[in-house]
């Protein structure tokens, strides 16, 4: 272990001395924290307008076809990679029956799992996670030799990240002044950290006083300014990601959505039936919606909580494309608001969740209004949801405002248009009920 995880063990010890501590359940690959809410009165707070009307990343970035044909006359027109493919998918499903059947089942419900070439070969990876809390990890397995193995853990709070575009992982993890960044890459058996970059700040744990606050840098475990920790974290970790881990529940009606062959309505009636009931977890969906996303005239499925909201396609199989809001590509750091006043006597029971759809160029708007306003715009490219700008309205104590836009504070002038953009016709509002098929 070294010095700054360490420290940073410390600093949790002192806390729980302190009576910070939490007592979730073991953070292990079978038990499960849920840390979100969805209830009933939150549909009475969100979205009930019906609507007015009615997937760039790169190419490296789309999603893997799942589906593998059935006919032996079809199978012998495959070729090696699309015969592979079909391999990996049939192995996956049964590596996924699996992990069902030796799963407790209060801790099923927040399992899920995705399906991405991370290694490059043109064949798929199945990626679970355990949950959403913030030690649960990705285990990423591979077919290695006829047999699926597990290769690694990646990501926290049950999700990876990865970048398409250098087909690497950011390994990602934080908490307690500890911040830790791992380049991560597979290459067909194991998975690899090419570097490392390490930050911490809090307390000196090394010393009595615990009121002297230290920062430390690292580079592969050595000591570094912070200038070279930040040139070698912006070289080593810019590239646009996607989050891996979270796109399909693990269950009955999610594996059938995914390795079975369906039409349209069938498989988005799967996915929908996939969802666990309210009792079993919070934050999952409990509101679904259709729309057209591209301008093809097929629409895409959209299931929402109280948090966010997933969206679904379908091109001769299912996609996953992502949710909304998306924070993936947004990048510097978080506006920093400790000289305002502002007024945090905040309603959450007020609060409205909305979704909007452009009538054209893939824009999508995820809105959360109520004392302050919270808007992230972003696009659908490749077949991914992909973030553009976040807008933030912060109102003070005085009842004035301030007006964030990218963490960077601004004047109010893009957020006036934009409203004006959003109560336009140039948006439509998806109808959102509560989950039905059909």
């Amino acid at each position: 272990m070294n010095t700054l995880i360490k420290r940073a063990s410390a600093v949790m010890a002192v806390l729980m001395m302190c009576g910070c501590g939490s007592s979730g359940t073991p953070a292990d690959t079978l038990t499960q924290t849920v840390t979100e809410a969805s209830t009933a009165e939150g549909a009475a707070v969100s979205e009930t307008e019906p609507a007015q009307t009615t997937l760039s990343e790169t190419a490296a970035e789309e999603p893997l076809q799942t589906k593998a044909p059935e006919t032996a006359a079809e199978s012998e027109s495959l070729t090696t990679t699309e015969k592979a493919v079909t391999d990996h998918m049939s192995l996956f499903r049964n590596k996924l029956t699996e992990i069902i059947a030796t799963t407790e089942a209060d801790y099923l419900p927040q399992y899920m799992f995705s399906l991405y070439d991370v290694g490059g070969d043109e064949t798929p990876e199945l990626l679970v996670s355990n949950g959403e809390f913030h030690a649960a990890s990705v285990e990423v397995f591979s077919v290695i030799d006829g047999e699926v193995k597990s290769v690694g853990y990646e990501g926290s709070y049950g999700e990876a990240l990865y970048m398409p575009s250098v087909r690497k992982f950011n390994g990602f993890y934080g908490g307690m002044g500890y911040f830790t960044n791992t380049l991560d890459t597979f290459d067909g058996k194991t998975i690899n950290t090419e570097i490392s970059v390490e930050m911490y700040e809090g307390p000196d744990m090394e010393s009595s006083d615990y009121d002297n606050l230290i920062q430390e840098y690292r580079i592969n475990g050595e000591l570094v300014t912070k200038e070279e920790y930040e040139k070698a974290r912006d070289e080593n970790f810019a590239p646009s990601t996607i989050y891996l881990g979270r796109d399909h529940y693990l269950n009955e009606n999610g594996i059938s959505a995914v390795f079975d062959e369906n039409d349209m309505d069938t498989a988005f009636d799967k996915v929908i039936m996939s969802v666990p009931d309210q009792e079993s977890g919070w934050g999952d969906p409990y509101l679904n919606a259709y729309a057209d996303i591209d301008g093809d005239g097929v629409h895409e499925l959209f299931l929402r909580s109280d948090y966010n909201c997933r969206v679904y396609a379908y091109d001769g199989s299912i996609k996953y494309c992502g949710r909304m809001p998306s924070y993936e590509d947004m990048s510097g750091d978080s506006f920093d608001y400790s000289g305002y006043d502002l007024d945090w006597s905040y309603d959450y029971d007020t609060t409205q969740y909305r979704v909007y759809v452009g009538r054209k160029d893939g824009d999508l708007i995820w809105r959360e209004t109520g004392l302050h306003d919270n808007i992230y715009t972003m696009t659908y490219e490749n077949g991914r949801i992909k973030a553009k700008d976040v807008f933030h309205r912060y109102q003070l104590t005085d009842g004035t405002s301030i007006y964030v836009k990218n963490e960077k504070l601004t004047d109010s002038d893009e957020y006036d248009k934009l409203i004006a953009v959003l109560d336009s016709d140039e948006y439509i509002r998806p109808d959102f009920t509560p989950l039905a098929v059909g």
